[in-house]
């Protein structure tokens, strides 16, 4: 993330940064490092309900040994975050599809944005695979999960000021076709959001034949495409 993207503060001042939904830092750390490495202190926020996910991330950031980036916790959701001090940058990667109100999370985050502030947000869009997995997302409540194609026309229709690229992406899906591959079974839970071991026999034929009639094959390979619209918001 450049310098433009998070902002600037006066002289002396800390950045500060808000993760929605880090879980255990994958995207967090190098961040972190980057921010370490070009001595910009910053105040880092990561909010995340999951205990284990929070302390992997805790564990995974002490091991950069660094001094200018301090680390704050939050092991809760987003919307039980408060707090009033403006911030920097906030992003949230593929984290703002589990909040029960979208457009509500996101007005309140949006109003923290210092004046010069960006939030960036990475959504699918609503392309075979998670049109799949919204059949066992969550049940009736499925029509709630906001895909890039909800993002959007909020965004306009609020009248935001924002940027939006479409980054291409693939997924290897080779290995959910074995039923012996312990990360074809982890990858196979990943793109239905549920525990793929209890699918009953005939879904779970059903669930593979959707997966390879939208893949391509490439070598060896099976890919399913996985794209993903990164949004740059600035502030109201």
């Amino acid at each position: 993330m450049s310098r433009v993207a998070i902002g600037t503060r006066p002289s002396g001042e800390r950045l500060r940064v808000l993760s929605v939904g880090p879980g255990n830092g994958m995207l967090d750390v190098p961040l972190i490092r980057s921010l370490a490495e070009e001595e910009l202190a910053a105040d880092y926020v990561g909010v995340d309900p999951s205990d284990v996910a929070c302390r992997r991330f805790r564990e995974a950031f002490e091991s950069l040994n660094q001094r200018t980036v301090s680390l704050d916790l939050r092991c809760c959701g987003i919307d039980d975050f408060s707090g009033t001090e403006s911030i920097d940058l906030i992003h949230a990667v593929h984290s703002l599809y589990y909040v029960p109100d979208a457009a509500a999370t996101l007005d309140r985050l949006l109003t923290r944005l210092a004046p010069r502030g960006r939030m960036v947000v990475y959504k699918a869009p609503r392309g075979a695979l998670n049109a799949l997995a919204e059949q066992f997302w969550r049940g009736d409540d499925a029509a709630s999960i906001w895909f890039s194609e909800q993002l959007e026309p909020w965004l306009r229709r609020t009248g935001r000021v924002f940027e939006k690229v479409r980054i291409d992406a693939s997924l290897d899906v080779s290995s959910v076709f074995s039923t012996d591959d312990a990360n074809g079974s982890l990858i196979l839970d990943f793109l239905l959001h549920t525990a793929s071991s209890k699918l009953a026999k005939r879904v779970r034929s059903e669930v593979l034949a959707c997966i390879s009639a939208m893949s391509r094959r490439d070598g060896e390979r099976l890919l399913a495409p996985h794209p993903v619209d990164a949004f740059v918001i600035s502030p109201a």
